[in-house]
């Protein structure tokens, strides 16, 4: 949940930002948001030398060897999506914008998905139906306040 409601308890479209953000993290890594999905970001967030260390949150069942960039970037907007202060997170047509830069790679010869083709256009279908519905979330008037 976006850290922002805790202390507002009004949902606005940067909050669906940071859902999406978590969501694509959570199909990078494999780990959902009750199994430490957040503490995991966070540690590799830290990386060694000064990075970030995104290489190490693939799912491994899904990426085996090196890691494409593309996952590093997807990873980077995710990243974006899921700051703590609402003003600093991206805007959803920049999302989209960032992936729709990165669907159009060509990716080189050493970085190559070890998922059979099916997979990946399957994987890939998903995340564009998850930015088609939060696309379409945003879109709305903002929310009102969930009062009890």
């Amino acid at each position: 949940m976006d850290p922002d409601y805790m202390s507002t308890n009004k949902f606005t479209k940067k909050s669906d930002v940071y859902s999406f953000g978590i969501i694509l993290f959570e199909l990078i890594t494999g780990i959902n948001p009750q199994q430490g999905l957040m503490e995991y970001i966070n540690l590799a967030a830290i990386g060694g030398e000064g990075r970030v260390g995104w290489d190490e949150i693939p799912d491994k069942d899904l990426l085996v060897g090196n890691i494409p960039e593309e996952v590093r970037m997807l990873a980077d907007v995710a990243y974006r999506c899921i700051n703590k202060s609402p003003r600093k997170r991206p805007w959803i047509s920049e999302v989209t914008q960032a992936i729709s830069r990165l669907r159009q790679r060509q990716p080189r010869k050493h970085e190559t998905l070890t998922l059979p083709r099916s997979e990946t256009r399957t994987v890939l279908r998903r995340i564009e139906y998850q930015h088609v519905e939060l696309s379409d979330l945003t879109s709305m008037k903002e929310l009102t306040p969930i009062t009890a």
